[in-house]
């Protein structure tokens, strides 16, 4: 690993001292504090398995080094291999139970599991241990509230409160628990006391009139309802609730007429009027199929207020979106379409937008467009791999491979621990291609290598790895054993096959070769230049000269063109090997 030899003399020197000192080298960490420095280094720079091999040797200088422990754990994070990297993590929080991050990063991990005990009693010791931190224990409060565990979570959430001081988010929040505990009293009173501490702030009000409401107390909620809109008539949270209850009895017509008024009230933001007409479309939009006369009737209805909403604000991305959703939903494309491009001229960062104008442009085969929205897509937001790959097979298949691995790269820059698997193997896979057809022999198959290690059943890097490796002949049985996995997963496939054949040709086993060829020739593969002309030369190789003679006829019918093609026709035979 020519890494490891990192620059100078000096790294020479210190690896001698290494072997002749380790006892005194151990006690004041010279090389480990050198070492440790260029594998965060390395892995800052996503030379992940580099940065590993380095730390490997930080702690073979002192093999209880949490911080070394710490940082292998990320970088198996990022390769995808999250048992070893827990089991790191835990050494490095037993070795050292004092430092946050370790913990943290371990409790986040723990997390992501089904089996949630584990994490509640991480960060359960982490709220002990660092009493100052919040963040435990609203680790806690959620995991408490995922396992259904309520009175747990309001506990939790009331020690917050003792630390932090009644805040309106936490009492929120307790609200919510105690109703889903079935709690209604102490969802009352946590409701009232939050009202009382706040007079003024009738948002407040309305919470604790919802909070009536979802208690069955209806009377006592509407009469707070119409309090709160005496003193402000356009209090958009109390007009909503109502309007809410409204139509929860069945009084849709009144309901639609409030929300027609609604949506040209200046003084109520947006967001608000885009609830109120979802709440509407919940309500009204329950037919099963859109050819329903109970559908038609409701997009009739909800069109126009639809339309009204993004009329008055042309804007509002929140309008915007659930204009372009409904008529999605109503098989409206057309209308949809230049609603979305307004969406994305107003919020480019919007990928959902963006993709779903993508998926349309490529239906249309729109190859320009796919790449402009690629581009667009990589600029406003470069998290997104999709648009990295989409740009880099766009560039491919109109024949700019040197840009295609540029937009491959930049989609690979930003691959992080929740990135999808099968994607970043496709980035990498599309890397490998294109340095294929740049000539770049070493770049494509470490692209390659790493296109595996994310998805080791990515058929197309297992065929195109394999073939390239036989037009070389260099490591056939690792080809031969690629290939074999492409016919098992897909026998049908005619290009597949062709290449299993051909390895088997390279490695002379030229009757089963001739099988496998034969069955490219029957899934399709008869259509195809190429593989006509390896059926060609197949037969040859296994004694039927005549049948070599017509593949390789109809290869150049199909439009084959190489001098060595021709020969063969001419001479009726293949060179000698």
């Amino acid at each position: 690993m020519k890494h490891l030899f990192l620059t100078a003399t000096t790294c020479l020197w210190l690896l001698c001292l290494a072997l002749l000192t380790p006892q005194s080298v151990q006690a004041v960490h010279p090389l480990y504090d050198y070492f440790y420095i260029e594998a965060q280094r390395q892995r800052q720079l996503q030379h992940y398995d580099v940065a590993y091999s380095l730390l490997q040797y930080c702690l073979q200088l002192q093999p209880d080094a949490p911080s070394a422990l710490y940082d292998m754990a990320l970088c198996q994070l990022m390769l995808r291999q999250t048992e070893q990297a827990e089991a790191l993590l835990q050494r490095a929080v037993r070795l050292d139970p004092s430092c946050y991050w370790y913990a943290r990063t371990l409790g986040v991990q723990l997390q992501q599991h089904d089996d949630l005990q584990p994490a509640i009693d991480l960060w359960k010791q982490m709220s002990l241990r660092f009493p100052g931190k919040a963040e435990p224990l609203y680790a806690l409060a959620d995991l408490y509230t995922r396992q259904e565990q309520y009175p747990e979570a309001i506990a939790t959430l009331q020690h917050m409160e003792q630390l932090s001081g009644p805040s309106e988010e936490i009492s929120s929040e307790q609200i919510r628990l105690h109703l889903l505990a079935g709690q209604q009293e102490e969802a009352l009173a946590e409701a009232e006391q939050l009202a009382r501490l706040h007079p003024g702030d009738l948002r407040l009000t309305v919470r604790l009139a919802d909070t009536q409401l979802q208690c069955g107390h209806d009377t006592e909620a509407l009469r707070l309802y119409r309090q709160v809109l005496d003193s402000e008539p356009l209090q958009p949270q109390a007009r909503l609730s109502l309007m809410a209850y409204e139509a929860a009895y069945g009084d849709t017509l009144s309901y639609t007429r409030q929300v027609d008024s609604l949506l040209m009230c200046d003084g109520i933001p947006c967001e608000q009027k885009v609830e109120a007409l979802r709440r509407l479309i919940a309500t009204t939009s329950s037919s099963p199929s859109p050819t329903d006369t109970t559908a038609v009737a409701d997009t009739t209805r909800l069109l126009p207020l639809l339309r009204r909403l993004v009329e008055h604000e042309p804007y509002e991305p929140a309008g915007l979106e659930l204009y372009a959703q409904y008529l999605y939903a109503h098989e409206l494309k057309s209308e949809a379409i230049p609603i979305l491009q307004r969406l994305l001229q107003v919020q480019p960062e919007h990928s959902a937008a963006r993709m779903t104008l993508l998926g349309e442009a490529a239906t249309r085969q729109d190859n320009d467009e796919v790449m402009r929205l690629c581009q667009g897509g990589v600029e406003s937001t470069p998290q997104v791999l999709e648009f990295h790959f989409y740009l880099g097979i766009s560039y491919l298949s109109t024949d700019h491979p040197a840009e295609a691995l540029a937009a491959a790269r930049g989609g690979i820059a930003q691959v992080a621990t929740d990135s999808d698997s099968q994607l970043v193997s496709d980035l990498y896979a599309l890397a490998g291609d294109a340095s294929h057809t740049l000539g770049l022999r070493d770049s494509c198959y470490q692209a390659y290598e790493a296109a595996l290690r994310y998805n080791p059943d990515n058929m197309p890097v297992l065929n195109n790895y394999a073939y390239y490796l036989s037009e070389e002949g260099v490591n056939l049985e690792r080809a031969e054993e690629m290939s074999h996995r492409t016919v098992e997963a897909q026998p049908d496939n005619a290009t597949y096959l062709d290449t299993y054949a051909w390895i088997l040709y390279a490695l002379g086993r030229y009757t089963q070769a001739r099988i496998y060829i034969d069955q490219a020739m029957q899934h399709g593969g008869n259509e195809e230049p190429v593989l006509l002309e390896h059926c060609g030369d197949i037969y040859y190789r296994s004694g039927d000269a005549a049948g070599a003679l017509s593949y390789w006829q109809q290869a150049w019918d199909k439009g084959a063109r190489s001098p060595s093609l021709e020969k063969k026709i001419k001479t009726k035979k293949l060179k000698k090997k």
